[in-house]
């Protein structure tokens, strides 16, 4: 990240998304806002919208308990800063996209992070039918992303954190609207 700022925005500092200095005022989000924003929010989470991405966090922590996966290591650390940085912006929900589009770049990390979990999941039937259970939700949410109207404001108060008034029953509704 920091080779592509200095690249694209001639300092490590700078990023797209602030226009301004890393540790600026873009960059004040206390952790305990942004961090469960980013990963439980109802309407920007990762988890929410990807749950079967639980899996890669299984697979981060048997990756450190082995002394054979030390790439895997790597990653871990990389997808750990990433989800902290973002954790920390001003606009951690990241606008008006659907979903956590912030955190859409580690999505491949992620999918190697769930491996060594796979590995011990694939020979559990009840583990391995929770797996593809999640990864069949995760399909439909991102195809529900995918075929919505995008027009969800998460800035009107408190909407974030709404099971109710959330990014996804609000395209659930539009889409069945549009369809029937």
């Amino acid at each position: 990240m920091a080779g592509y700022n200095l690249w694209y925005f001639e300092s490590i500092t700078r990023m797209g998304y602030d226009q301004g200095f890393f540790f600026g005022n873009g960059w004040a989000t206390p952790l305990v806002e942004g961090l469960p924003g980013v990963l439980f929010s109802p309407s920007r989470g990762i988890l929410i919208y990807s749950p079967v991405f639980i899996f890669a966090f299984w697979g981060a922590y048997l990756v450190w308990r082995s002394s054979n996966c030390v790439l895997l290591r790597y990653l871990t650390v990389s997808v750990i800063l990433t989800v902290l940085v973002y954790s920390k912006w001003k606009m951690w929900w990241g606008g008006w996209a659907f979903g956590p589009r912030l955190l859409a770049d580690i999505t491949p990390l992620l999918i190697l992070l769930m491996l060594p979990a796979y590995v011990k999941v694939r020979d559990q039937p009840f583990l391995k039918k929770v797996f593809f259970l999640l990864a069949g939700i995760f399909v439909l949410i991102h195809a529900l992303g995918a075929y919505s109207p995008a027009v969800w404001n998460p800035e009107i108060g408190g909407r974030l954190w709404s099971w109710s008034d959330g990014e996804l029953i609000n395209s659930g509704r539009r889409l069945l609207a549009k369809t029937f």
